[in-house]
């Protein structure tokens, strides 16, 4: 029932064969008050029915944060080959979570990586918020499951559950998972080879959407252009971070993205220093932006930083774009480098020097006004 209105919701409470349940279908409004005293009588009648009078159990606990960080170790080794091969992942971070996933480009569906205590898997999701929808989708795809398993080179379990809304596609590693830490490094390399072969089988025809219905027709072609810009984006970022490293011996924890921006924050002061690209300009960027509740302290920043204006622009070597920005929290100093078009790989070379050359500028002009900040 997910987030549907209570007035909807409560046909379904009335067909409940569970008593708690059903007997939400008198009630006249349903809002935070009734759900957290609904709540506290739950608790209340668990204590009663499963007392525990013996010492409290601590082992579990200790065993849970114990897997959340053995999750997070091991979805550090699985991005790291991850991102060596593909963009697909590049935007997620490790995690306890025993999942980490990425959009296929069309709204609903991702590709996802799951660890259990024995096993590992690789799958894509189907979750448009309608079940109807979710369906159709997935018989397009099943239509062309034997074509699907012989580009991923091996048989896929098929799950259209009628007790979820969801949709899966996926396939088990079974024979390791968190505890065979041992083998960690195999069964990451296969979960990533496999999702590789995933992708590829699934996105050629998740296309055939807009061929069984027109309606999917422009989300197609929207998830092509989008994919294309991920790619495009990620390739430049990897490239240009080889080539900073080259030129400054400084590579950083900073890694490839598919967003428009990559950066790091100058210690936990809310400043930072960006490299932004677009299709036709790149900048380096110092940016103010110390949290939600903070406007008036990043202005007071920005107007500090302006007093020394003429002496930072002559550390720099040009002029500089001092957006104040009134309206919104946060507050930039950048420079803009334009280019024809990021679609051309062979211009990238120049215009990573130039943002390379102009962050090292840039840094040597702000560091000492920031180090004399209140």
């Amino acid at each position: 029932m997910s987030n549907r209105l209570f007035i909807e919701k409560q046909n379904d409470y009335e067909k409940s064969e569970l008593s708690i349940s059903n007997e939400l279908k008198e009630r006249q409004k349903w809002v935070f008050d009734d759900i957290e005293d609904r709540s506290h009588k739950f608790s209340d009648k668990a204590l009663e029915i499963w007392k525990w009078e013996g010492k409290p159990l601590v082992e579990p606990i200790k065993e849970i944060v114990k897997t959340g960080e053995e999750r997070k170790e091991f979805w550090k080794g699985l991005l790291i080959i991850s991102n060596e091969k593909t963009w697909r992942h590049a935007n997620c971070r490790p995690g306890e979570n025993s999942s980490i996933g990425a959009g296929s480009g069309i709204g609903g569906i991702g590709y996802y990586y799951t660890i259990a205590l024995n096993y590992g898997a690789i799958g894509v999701y189907i979750n448009r918020r309608d079940k109807k929808e979710n369906s159709f989708i997935f018989e397009v795809l099943l239509k062309n499951k034997e074509a699907i398993e012989e580009t991923f080179n091996d048989n896929l379990i098929w799950d259209n559950s009628p007790d979820t809304k969801s949709c899966f596609i996926f396939k088990k590693y079974e024979r390791s998972g968190l505890v065979d830490k041992v083998n960690w490094t195999t069964l990451q390399n296969n979960m990533v080879n496999g999702m590789g072969k995933l992708v590829e089988a699934m996105d050629k025809y998740l296309d055939k959407i807009s061929i069984e219905s027109k309606e999917y027709k422009k989300l197609i072609e929207d998830k092509n252009r989008i994919s294309k810009g991920y790619a495009l984006r990620f390739d430049f970022w990897k490239s240009f971070l080889e080539r900073r490293k080259n030129i400054t011996e400084v590579y950083g924890d900073i890694s490839p993205s598919t967003y428009n921006f990559i950066g790091e924050e100058v210690g936990e002061s809310g400043l930072y220093f960006y490299f932004t690209i677009t299709n036709n300009f790149g900048q380096v960027k110092f940016y103010i932006d110390r949290g939600k509740d903070k406007k008036e302290e990043n202005k007071k920043i920005f107007d500090s930083l302006y007093k020394h204006k003429k002496e930072i622009e002559d550390t720099f070597g040009a002029e500089l774009s001092w957006e104040r920005k009134d309206t919104q929290i946060f507050s930039e100093i950048r420079k803009r480098y334009s280019f024809s078009t990021l679609d051309d790989k062979a211009t990238w070379g120049e215009i990573q020097e130039k943002m390379i050359a102009g962050m090292n500028k840039l840094e040597e002009a702000f560091r000492g006004n920031i180090s004399n900040l209140e």
